[in-house]
Order: structure tokens, then C-alpha cells, then sequence
């Protein structure tokens, strides 16, 4: 009885960390949904013109709770450019976007999957 007892409230946990997900995504794509003209000041998000940002917000499961984040676009001048730089050497930096964009839900540090 008593690990059904867990397993109900482990469920419930999960369908709330998925609920804050899910907010969080949503309101921070409120955020980016100002349409442009005019463009923004510094400090502002981004002005909206294709809204590809705004659409590329996503939830993602991960082990102990949800990442709130952006899809990767590669355009094909993207790729151009990259053919012709040299690849980093040791740990490469997160692209602007993911260092400052992801989000963690529900993740602890005494959890598991934190460790």
C-alpha cells in the first residue's frame, strides 16, 4: 500500500513540474511575442519579426523534472561559415541563447539526477 501511496504522489509531482514547465514556456513566450516595428531598446527582449524565436521554445523531459529552452536552427549559411572555422579545442561555450535561455524545472541539488 505504501508504494502505491509513492508512486501516486510521485505522479502528481510529475504532472506539476510538467504544469510549471509549461507555464514558464508559455509566458516567456509572451515575452518575445512584441511585434516589431519598432525594434527594441537594450535590456528589452527581441522585437518579433519572423517570431521564429518565439516559436522555437520548448519543453523537454530530462531525468528529474522538465528544460525549458530553444530548437537549434541551422540555416545553411550557417553551415557555410562553419566549414571554414577551426573546431574548438576542449569544451566548447553554449551558444548565447542555451546559457541564458534554458531552464531547469524540478531539478535539486541533493536530487539524483542532479549528481
Amino acid at each position: 500500500m505504501a508504494r502505491t501511496d509513492l508512486r501516486s504522489i510521485e505522479a502528481r509531482l510529475n504532472r506539476r513540474l510538467l504544469a510549471a514547465a509549461v507555464l514558464l514556456q508559455a509566458e516567456h513566450k509572451r515575452d518575445l511575442s512584441k511585434t516589431y516595428p519598432p525594434a527594441s531598446v537594450p535590456g528589452q527582449f527581441p522585437a518579433a519579426r519572423t517570431l521564429n524565436l518565439r516559436d522555437s521554445v520548448t519543453v523537454v523531459p530530462i531525468p528529474g523534472g522538465y528544460r525549458v529552452g530553444y530548437l537549434v536552427f541551422q540555416s545553411t549559411a550557417d553551415s557555410e561559415v562553419g566549414r571554414h572555422m577551426r573546431p574548438c579545442s576542449g569544451q566548447c561555450p553554449k551558444s548565447k541563447f542555451q546559457s541564458t535561455a534554458d531552464s531547469e524545472v524540478g531539478r535539486h541539488a541533493n536530487s539524483p539526477a542532479a549528481r
